[in-house]
């Protein structure tokens, strides 16, 4: 990279973050921050965290998202917040990952998840050179059952293993225990292979299945189906935002990261302590939705670059 185009991202990505700000100042949206090393991590299987020694006889975490100290921010009553960090994922490098990336979250108290994603267009909307154009809002259903004519809701992991057999799609990296986990790995492994490829046009996907529910409350869709209260936003084939009807029943919560332990264990990963705090926090935790949106992925879209290491000063092949 030569100094003049050194300079040029360092500009482009400097005004994107200087854009952001002023978009949620103008609304009335915090800006906090957060630890990036933790005493927990995430137990989800599919989350791998980085371990450091920061000295004291303690093992931490660089947090894979910022997600559990802002939930605790919002039981504590502060309001609607939003937080750019860097965030960090062992494992993952490759034209749209990088073991440490930067993340836009925010949270809206009270706001519904369909009017989340409509900030989230309208953000995405702002931050763009060109004219985007408005996003088409489509169901999980209606996406998979286009392309694969079954209900995904009513698959189970047999079944799922059969339609990605049908489909000659490679699937040796998917442990087949039977359970919600294995479940949710094949219906992502359709998803990525037959439908996220044709969402070129920018396209909000809700109602995603139980099995991929992660922190989000469980719901009816309109077509009857139990479905997560999670959406997610598609652009050029890319997925760019992740977004919740955050679940703050402690039960509940304890009863998922107990699963997602459960699951570990079955495939020989280590056990994750639960995020007691967070738990103890969750009875406060008002009605929100929240979101995460990866900004490197946003500027290689927004600057057409083929890869985010072309948005970053120092992505992982060049430290």
């Amino acid at each position: 990279m030569t100094g003049h185009s050194l300079r040029h991202n360092l500009e482009r990505r400097a005004r994107v973050l200087k854009s952001i700000r002023a978009f949620f100042h103008a609304r009335g949206v915090l800006e906090v921050t957060t630890p990036v090393l933790g005493r927990t991590a995430v137990p989800d299987v599919h989350l791998a965290s980085m371990t450091v020694q920061p000295g004291g006889g303690w093992e931490g975490y660089l947090q894979t998202s910022p997600e559990y100290f802002m939930k605790r921010l919002l039981a504590l009553g502060s309001g609607d917040i939003f937080e750019i960090t860097s965030c960090f994922r062992a494992g993952e490098a490759g034209e749209l990952h990088n073991p440490e990336f930067t993340m836009l979250e925010w949270y809206r108290v009270e706001m519904p998840l369909e009017d989340l994603l409509q900030e989230v267009e309208a953000l995405i909307q702002m931050l763009c050179d060109k004219p985007v154009p408005k996003a088409q809002v489509c169901s999980y259903r209606q996406l998979f059952e286009a392309t694969y004519g079954v209900n995904p809701h009513e698959l189970t992991p047999d079944s799922a293993a059969v339609l990605v057999q049908e489909k000659a799609i490679a699937h040796d990296h998917i442990d087949p225990l039977g359970d919600a986990t294995t479940l949710s790995d094949y219906l992502d492994l359709l998803f990525e292979q037959g439908v996220q490829p044709a969402l070129l046009m920018p396209t909000m996907v809700f109602g995603f299945p139980a099995c991929q529910s992660a922190l989000a409350r469980l719901i009816q869709s309109p077509e009857g189906d139990l479905v997560a209260a999670r959406a997610e936003y598609y652009w050029k084939g890319v997925e760019l935002a992740n977004g919740y009807d955050e679940l703050n029943e402690p039960v509940e919560l304890r009863e998922r990261f107990g699963a997602s332990n459960l699951a570990r264990a079955r495939r020989g990963m280590p056990q994750m302590a639960l995020d007691e705090p967070l738990l103890q926090a969750s009875s406060s935790l008002p009605v929100c939705s929240g979101v995460a949106l990866g900004l490197e992925r946003l500027m290689m879209l927004i600057w057409e670059e083929p890869t985010i290491e072309n948005v970053m000063s120092f992505p992982f092949a060049r430290l």
